[in-house]
C-alpha cells in the first residue's frame, strides 16, 4: 500500500456523522472521493436563493448544514466555514460572474500533501434559477509553486496577498478577468493522469453507498472502497471539497467557539444569524439591526 493510499485510508476513517445521509447523497460521496484519489475535475452545483447558498440534496441552505466543527481539523473548518460564508455573500450579489478558492498543500499537518482550486461560475437553469456551478481540481507542486500560479492567473486579486494562508482564507472574485479554459490551461500540467484508469462500476457505487446510509462503521467503508478499487492512487486534495463535507453530511449545528454559541437570533427580526469564523458580528445578516453577537 502506498503512502498515499494510506493518507486517504486514515481521511475516510475519520469521518463522522451527525445524521446519517440518505442513499443519494451517499452515492455522490463515493463519486466525489473516487474523482479525487484519481485526479478527475469534481463538478458540482449550488442553488442561489435570496438568503445565500442552497444544498440541492436537502434543499437546505449551506449555511444551515456547515459549522467550523464539521471538519476533523479545527483550523481548516474555520477556513471552510469563512469560505462559505464569502460564497454565501458573493453569490447572492446581483453582478457576480465567477469567483476562485486556492487551498494549497498544508505541510504542517502531514495529510493533504497537494493543492485544491474551486471554480465558482454564476450560471441560471432553463427556469430562471441562479445557480453556482462548481469545478474542482487538484494539482500537483510545492505550494510556493501553487502560490506563484495564483499570482500569474490572478495578478489583480492577490496584489495584496503576501502567504499561502492569507490565500487559502480568501474567496477571489475574479468577475471576467480570466476564462476557466485560461485556469485549465495553466494548470493542467500539474494534474497527474491516472494510467489504466477504470470507471467505477454502478454496482459497487450502490453497494457502498448503502453501506454508508445504512451506517457502516466509517474504517470499514474505507476498506470497503479500497478492496472494491473505488479509490485510486493518489490522497485526497488539501482539504475537503464543500461536496465532500455535504456528501459526508458531517452536521454538527449549534456549536461554540470563544463567543459561546455559533448561532443566535436576532433579538429585532427573531432570524437566525451565524456569526462566520469566530468572529463577532454587529449587526443582523438580516436586518441591519444592532445585535454585537
Amino acid at each position: 500500500m502506498t503512502r498515499e493510499i494510506d493518507t486517504t485510508l486514515r481521511v475516510l476513517s475519520r469521518y463522522k456523522y451527525n445524521r446519517l445521509p440518505n442513499r443519494a447523497t451517499a452515492e455522490s460521496y463515493v463519486d466525489s472521493i473516487h474523482r479525487e484519489t484519481n485526479r478527475l475535475q469534481d463538478n458540482y452545483f449550488f442553488w442561489v436563493d435570496t438568503d445565500g447558498v442552497v444544498d440541492p440534496k436537502t434543499g437546505d441552505y449551506l449555511h444551515n448544514l456547515i459549522t467550523p466543527d464539521s471538519h476533523w481539523n479545527p483550523y481548516l473548518g474555520l477556513v471552510e466555514y469563512s469560505i462559505l460564508w464569502q460564497i454565501d455573500s458573493w453569490g447572492i450579489k446581483p453582478n457576480s460572474k465567477m469567483s476562485i478558492w486556492f487551498s494549497t498543500e498544508l505541510d504542517s499537518e502531514n495529510e493533504y500533501p497537494d493543492n485544491k482550486v474551486v471554480i465558482h461560475t454564476i450560471t441560471d437553469s432553463p427556469a430562471g434559477q441562479k445557480k453556482i456551478e462548481n469545478k474542482m481540481l487538484i494539482f500537483e507542486c510545492s505550494k510556493e509553486k501553487a502560490f506563484q500560479l495564483a499570482k500569474q492567473l490572478f495578478p489583480n486579486q492577490t496584489a495584496n496577498i503576501n502567504t499561502n494562508e492569507e490565500l487559502r482564507c480568501q474567496l477571489l472574485d475574479v468577475g471576467d478577468d480570466v476564462s476557466v479554459a485560461d485556469i485549465l490551461k495553466v494548470l493542467s500540467p500539474y494534474i497527474p493522469v491516472v494510467q489504466n484508469y477504470k470507471p467505477m462500476t454502478e454496482e459497487t457505487r450502490t453497494y457502498v453507498g448503502e453501506l454508508i446510509s445504512q451506517g457502516a462503521h466509517p474504517s470499514f467503508v474505507a476498506q470497503e472502497m479500497l478492496r472494491l478499487k473505488i479509490l485510486g492512487p493518489h490522497s485526497l486534495g488539501c482539504a475537503p471539497s464543500y461536496s465532500d463535507m455535504l456528501n459526508a453530511n458531517s452536521l454538527f449545528l449549534g456549536g461554540k467557539d470563544q463567543y459561546g454559541s455559533l448561532e443566535f437570533k436576532c433579538p429585532s427580526c427573531k432570524r437566525k444569524n451565524t456569526r462566520p469564523f469566530g468572529q463577532l458580528i454587529p449587526n443582523c445578516q438580516h436586518c441591519g439591526a444592532d445585535v454585537s453577537c
